[in-house]
């Protein structure tokens, strides 16, 4: 068994909430998922340049959390009434520690608005609410809650996705979100759609690079989730003895 100071070091970003107080939160699932995995997450709250490349020296790998929506803007749109923008304090900081650390290729894991991240920052677009694209096929992605709705995911036969789960379909995936990618980024292939209605599911980075993105909530179901998380722990141990 790894002790702590050989466990591959896993950043994990933040979310920011207002209310009485502002505060950074994370949903404590991300962190057991890790831990679990074999991982020790390093959490990285919004900061300079200099401290980011500070954390980012520190890291094997990055896992990027959901949440509400980066602004349409990024992608060259306008908003859609349903827009719930993240707080722009967080949105900046993402957008910057993506970009630097894929440019370094760090293994990445992007989980719900992290996938959506991902396709954004690579030059793809999103579908800014399903139920607007696709009406009465909303329901199906999200309750507005966690846990929320739940459904079947389809993997592409021989994806790198298929090959992490070890099979070509998830019986049921936690599902919580009403936005989707409408246009691929850079260099990103399909993984998996939802069998229901073809809405992009999984995401990765065409080559080697582990760079991979769900559209679901693997952390709120680890067990069957297993797989996906020891993936990324697996890649950063790698690049970790390089």
């Amino acid at each position: 068994m790894r002790t702590s100071a050989r466990k591959p070091k896993i950043g994990v970003n933040l979310d920011i909430r207002t209310d009485k107080t502002t505060n950074y939160v994370v949903n404590r699932a991300y962190i057991r998922a890790i831990i679990e995995s074999g991982g020790m997450p390093i959490i990285i709250p919004p900061c300079d340049r200099n401290m980011m490349r500070s954390y980012a020296r520190t890291l094997d790998g990055m896992l990027f959390i959901g949440g509400p929506d980066y602004s349409p803007a990024l992608y060259g749109e306008t908003d859609h009434p349903t827009i719930k923008h993240l707080d722009p304090e967080r949105e900046n900081f993402d957008l910057t520690l993506f970009a630097y650390l894929h440019k370094r290729r760090i293994p990445i894991l992007g989980i719900c608005g992290g996938m959506q991240l991902i396709n954004i920052v690579l030059g793809g677009s999103l579908i800014q609410d399903i139920d607007t694209h696709r009406p009465g096929s909303g329901a199906a992605h999200s309750t507005g809650t966690i846990p929320a709705a739940y459904h079947p995911v389809d993997l592409v036969k021989g994806s790198r996705l298929a090959t992490i789960y070890g099979a070509t379909r998830i019986e049921t995936i936690v599902s919580s979100h009403h936005q989707s990618i409408k246009n691929l980024g850079r260099d990103l292939i399909l993984q998996g759609i939802s069998a229901a209605d073809g809405i992009v599911e999984a995401i990765a980075l065409v080559g080697d690079d582990y760079l991979v993105g769900v559209q679901w909530h693997p952390e709120q179901d680890y067990p069957t989730n297993k797989p996906l998380f020891d993936s990324l722990i697996t890649a950063a141990g790698s690049r970790r003895q390089k």
